[in-house]
């Protein structure tokens, strides 16, 4: 299918400088230590065979047996407490009402069920506080983490290659909260700023031209933190997956992918929500949407004037300089199709970005670039679900 020819004449998008389009603004780190003197004893737990995938978003309220008048302090001012750990980008979970929160939150279910409804009703069993703890790799150390504590993931990939995860763990020592509002922040700060003791170095793949393949699935997975929290408290990766796996999601409703006449791109069947990509973004999602049989990563040279014709239509059909002959092409052109380079991980990451923020992965994953490393990469989605406005419409 000539996706690109079209499209030609229904592009219009407006015009955004490369600097506006590659940029990311760098946020500087307005926090400062907030005020406070408190024990928040640090250690490591290293789990094994956990039945999710740790996120280290979450940071998961944790004890061997109830600890009375904390866990009545935590129920009480649980929003409020959620809310302090918002403000660093993580999720407070506590789990013995975990579902009850999970099954009230109607935004979740929209974004994780988007084609119809889920029966909820008795699809869940408690979870406690001491969930984590029976997953501990070495129990005869349990009795030094048994006590109230809050725990977070090491790993942000949500990838274990041994089947072992490990947790930072700080200590909670209900004495100590003079007021929730100042403990609660100086701890949110803490696990969210405190170094890393067990940070170590790794081998960076040599810049040859399977450089951005060796890559793929690593940077696909690095999402800007913001956006990855705010697609974290529907997509729930983390142990809110204990449920979510519990429950009968289907893909055989996938939606339509349509192409508006202003070249906006929506879902129809899921309450036509749009996914909102850039034009450089959008443009590399076109040339792979054009190339249903994949794309090798080392020969993305030889795409380089497609995609150039493809991301000049969007930006308004603004035509190629020429020297000499020979066309000119902008760096980001040059990068995005340069197998040593990153930047079209980057872009695939963006795209994976886009579909996250408004259905779940295993219904994303249709709509996204994927592949194995040292395979073609392509997007999934059978071709009669892409529909162009005024073609197949």
């Amino acid at each position: 299918m000539e996706i690109m020819r079209k499209l030609g004449e229904l592009l219009h998008w407006r015009s955004m400088t490369e600097d506006e389009e590659e940029r990311v603004e760098e946020k500087p780190d307005l926090h400062e230590k907030p005020e406070g003197d408190y024990n928040l004893k640090h250690s490591g737990v290293r789990l094994h065979n956990l039945p999710f995938s740790p996120n280290s978003n979450e940071v998961i309220y944790s004890v061997q047996a109830p600890s009375g008048e904390l866990d009545k302090l935590i129920e009480d001012n649980l929003e409020e407490i959620k809310e302090i750990f918002a403000r660093e980008q993580l999720r407070f979970i506590y789990l013995p009402l975990l579902w009850q929160e999970m099954r009230d939150d109607e935004a979740l279910w929209e974004y994780q069920v988007p084609y119809g409804k889920v029966q909820l009703e008795g699809a869940a069993h408690p979870m406690y506080s001491d969930y984590l703890l029976h997953y501990m790799v070495d129990k005869t150390h349990i009795r030094e983490v048994a006590g109230p504590g809050v725990m977070r993931s090491v790993d942000s990939s949500g990838r274990s290659y041994t089947g072992v995860s490990i947790y930072h763990r700080w200590e909670i020592v209900p004495e100590e909260i003079d007021d929730v509002e100042r403990y609660f922040t100086y701890l949110a700060f803490t696990v969210k700023h405190e170094r890393n003791p067990w940070g170590g170095l790794y081998n960076v793949p040599k810049a040859d031209e399977n450089f951005a393949d060796a890559m793929f699935d690593e940077e696909t997975e690095k999402l800007i933190e913001e956006v990855k929290f705010k697609i974290d408290l529907l997509r729930r990766r983390g142990v809110s997956e204990v449920y979510l796996k519990g429950l009968n999601f289907s893909t055989s409703n996938l939606s339509t992918l349509f192409f508006s006449a202003d070249n906006r791109l929506f879902l129809t069947d899921y309450r036509n929500k749009e996914v909102v990509m850039t034009p450089l973004v959008k443009a590399v999602y076109i040339l792979f949407l054009n190339h249903p049989e994949g794309i090798m990563f080392k020969e993305l040279p030889d795409y380089r004037a497609e995609l150039a014709e493809i991301y000049y239509s969007l930006k308004g059909n603004k035509p190629l300089k020429r020297r000499l002959g020979i066309k000119e092409y902008p760096q980001s052109i040059i990068d995005v199709t340069d197998p040593t380079n990153n930047s079209i991980n980057e872009k695939c990451a963006r795209i994976k970005e886009a579909f996250l923020k408004v259905v779940p992965d295993y219904i994303a994953e249709y709509y996204y670039i994927t592949g194995r490393r040292g395979s073609a990469k392509k997007v999934k989605l059978p071709l009669h679900l892409l529909k162009i406005f005024g073609i197949n419409a």
